[in-house]
């Protein structure tokens, strides 16, 4: 469920870097500046405010590859561009409804007032407001940054890679760990936790908690009340450690409920065979 991440994660990047920032240099060009070169002289700030000026994610990028202190400076405000075309989710409520679903049996608060009197009015359920109005989740926003032929043809070939690396995502690989934050109930889980589960990703552990249905029957030997879920209509994003909102300190770490909730969902529709043979290969690798 690779979508989730590009649905639901707020970029690793600054918004405004200072001039030292040394952010993703990897991605950097090899070009550095002279003396003749007046717009990277500028002062950081007025660098700053000429990126801002700009909304469209490849004119940024291209600014950005002129040379190494454009992009190191841009790199937040480009980063920026690519969430809010990319992240549609983040923020924002989700819950998994079912067909069965009574609109007087939704979670508390899940629709404002607007909503609950449109379903009323229009005497339809929440599932058949989504069905007959929302498209599904749109899988190619990533790919259609890296498919703009007219566009790529006319980069070098080493703008084209850095390109690439800007667009694909890349700053997923950031020094401090992911984590997917429950942002009204202030929960988080660590990518770690995540990882322990090595079939199961941010986006199956984000499942298991947000379905919702009147009727209990899910098609699983899962026997717990999984059609009820915790996090139902709660607003979520997928961000670092470092730059989770307001710091830590007055969040809860619900990984290890979590987990066990996970372990028993996987154990329930596939076995412990499958678990202990995954057991087997991670102590084969630790033993290489």
């Amino acid at each position: 469920m690779d979508q989730y991440w590009e649905l639901l994660t707020r970029s690793a990047y600054a918004n405004r870097p200072d001039s030292n920032d040394k952010t993703s240099n990897k991605t950097l060009s090899l070009w550095t500046p002279t003396g003749d070169a007046r717009l990277v002289n500028q002062s950081a700030d007025i660098i700053l405010y000429l990126f801002e000026l700009l909304d469209d994610i490849q004119d940024a990028i291209c600014l950005g590859l002129t040379c190494k202190r454009l992009l190191r400076l841009g790199m937040g405000h480009i980063q920026s561009l690519i969430t809010a075309f990319v992240a549609q989710w983040a923020g924002d409520r989700l819950i998994c409804v079912g067909d069965y679903i009574n609109n007087g049996d939704l979670p508390p608060g899940v629709l404002t007032e607007d909503e609950a009197l449109f379903l009323e009015e229009n005497d339809i359920t929440l599932y058949q407001d989504a069905q007959k109005n929302f498209d599904g989740i749109e899988q190619a926003r990533w790919a259609s940054l890296k498919s703009d032929w007219r566009f790529l043809e006319r980069l070098t070939r080493i703008e084209n890679k850095q390109y690439m690396a800007i667009v694909s995502g890349e700053d997923r690989k950031s020094e401090s760990e992911w984590v997917l934050c429950n942002l009204t109930k202030r929960e988080y889980l660590r990518e770690g936790t995540v990882a322990a589960h090595r079939k199961a990703g941010f986006g199956e552990f984000l499942l298991s908690r947000i379905c919702w249905s009147s009727d209990p029957s899910t098609a699983m030997s899962y026997e717990e009340d999984i059609h009820r879920g915790v996090w139902a209509g709660d607003r979520f994003e997928i961000t670092t450690v470092n730059r989770v909102r307001g710091g830590l300190e007055d969040w809860k770490d619900v990984g290890d409920e979590m987990g066990k909730e996970m372990k028993a969902i996987w154990e329930s529709e596939f076995g412990e065979e499958e678990e202990e043979e995954e057991e087997e290969e991670e102590e084969e690798e630790s033993d290489c």
